[in-house]
C-alpha cells in the first residue's frame, strides 16, 4: 500500500498539477489480468476486461498511462506467442471503447511534434531516483527536467524489500506455486520500458509516424511500469514467505520495525511534496504566461462529426461488453 500509493512517482504528479495522473491507480488491475493471462491463457473474457480497465484509464484522461499499458502490450505481444491473439483482442477491446478519446485524438495531434526532454542519464540516476529524497525546492536545479518527471521514490529499504522478495523465487524453484518463472515473460516488457527511459533512446520512437508516439516526450516516466509490477510481485511473495513461518516475537518486532520505517519514508516524501511547499519553490507564472491561457470555443463541425462516430462507437462497444460479460459470468 505505501509502495504503491504514495511512491515519489504518483506524489510528485499530483502536487505539480497533474490530475490527469488519476489513472494510475488503475495499474493494479491491470496486472491482476496480466497474472491471469499466464495462468489461463484461454480465459475468455479477458480481452474484454483488459479493454475496460484502459478504458478506465481513458476515462480519468490519463492517455499518458494508457499509451504506457499499450507499450507493454505490445511488447508483450512480441514475445508472448501462447498469448498474442488473446492480447490483439484486448488491444482491439480498448481501442473500441476508448474510441470517442482516441479516434478525435489521434486526428488532432496527427501533426502534432512536442519537444523531446532526455529521461534518466544513467542507471546511477535511477537508483537515486528510487532513494533519495529531493525537495521541490531543488526540483529544477541541475536536472533537465524537473525532478517531478524523474521522482521514483521507495527510500532504502523500500528498495532492499523489492529486489529481495522479486529475487526470493528464484531460490525456490520447485515450488511451482511461488516460483517467479510462471511469468517471467511479464520481465521483458518490464526491462525494456525501463531501458527506453534512459536518455534519448526513446528519440528515434517519437520521430515515428505512430499515432499519439509524439506525445511521449518523457520517457522517464515509462519506469514507473516495471517499478509497479515488481512491488506487486514482491508483495506476492512476502506474504507467501510469511504464511509458512512461525515468527518469533523478536522476528515479529524486527518486521514490524521495518514496515514502520517504509511508511515513515512514504509520509516523509508526500509531507516534503505538499502542494504549498511546491507553491513556495516554484516561481510564479509571468505576467505573458498568464495572457495566454485561453479556452478556444471556435465551430469546428468536421471535428464534432468525428467525436459523435467515435462516441457511437465507443457506446456500442460498451453495450457488447457489458452483455458479453452477462452471457459468460459463469464460466
Amino acid at each position: 500500500m505505501f509502495l504503491f500509493g504514495f511512491n515519489g512517482h504518483i506524489t510528485s504528479h499530483m502536487s505539480i498539477g497533474h490530475s490527469m495522473w488519476l489513472g494510475y491507480y488503475f495499474l493494479p488491475f491491470f496486472i491482476l489480468l496480466l497474472l491471469r493471462l499466464f495462468d489461463n491463457g484461454d480465459w475468455k473474457t479477458w480481452p474484454v476486461w483488459m479493454g475496460l480497465v484502459l478504458f478506465g484509464i481513458l476515462l480519468q484522461g490519463s492517455i499518458q498511462i494508457f499509451i504506457w499499458c499499450v507499450m507493454f502490450l505490445g511488447i508483450l505481444w512480441l514475445f508472448s506467442k501462447p498469448h498474442r491473439s488473446t492480447i490483439l483482442r484486448g488491444l482491439l477491446a480498448s481501442a473500441l471503447l476508448g474510441a470517442f478519446r482516441l479516434i478525435p485524438g489521434v486526428i488532432e495531434f496527427e501533426s502534432f511534434k512536442r519537444s523531446f526532454l532526455p529521461g534518466h542519464r544513467t542507471f546511477t540516476d535511477i537508483i537515486n531516483a528510487l532513494v533519495t529524497l529531493v525537495s521541490p525546492y531543488n526540483a529544477i536545479d541541475d536536472y533537465p527536467i524537473g525532478w517531478w518527471e524523474l521522482d521514483m521514490y521507495i527510500g532504502s529499504v523500500g528498495l532492499i524489500f523489492v529486489l529481495a522478495f522479486c529475487i526470493y523465487p528464484f531460490l525456490r524453484p520447485r515450488n511451482e506455486d511461488i516460483a517467479l518463472s510462471k511469468y517471467i515473460g511479464l520481465l521483458i516488457p518490464s526491462g525494456v520500458l525501463a531501458l527506453l527511459s534512459l536518455g534519448y533512446l526513446y528519440l528515434p520512437i517519437q520521430r515515428l509516424p505512430i499515432p499519439l508516439a509524439s506525445l511521449q516526450r518523457n520517457p522517464s516516466r515509462f519506469l514507473i511500469m516495471p517499478l509497479v509490477l515488481l512491488i506487486i510481485f514482491a508483495s506476492i511473495h512476502a506474504q507467501r514467505w510469511l504464511a509458512e513461518r512461525s515468527l518469533h516475537s523478536i522476528e515479529r518486532m524486527i518486521y514490524l520495525g521495518l514496515f514502520i520505517v517504509i511508511g515513515h519514508d512514504m509520509v516523509q516524501h508526500a509531507r516534503v511534496w505538499r502542494i504549498e511547499n511546491l507553491a513556495k519553490a516554484l516561481p510564479e507564472p509571468t505576467a505573458e504566461l498568464l495572457t495566454s491561457i485561453a479556452i478556444s470555443n471556435q465551430p469546428d463541425p468536421a471535428y464534432f462529426l468525428i467525436f459523435g462516430i467515435s462516441f457511437a462507437i465507443s457506446v456500442t462497444a460498451l453495450a457488447f461488453s457489458v452483455l458479453y460479460l452477462m452471457k459468460h459470468r459463469s464460466k
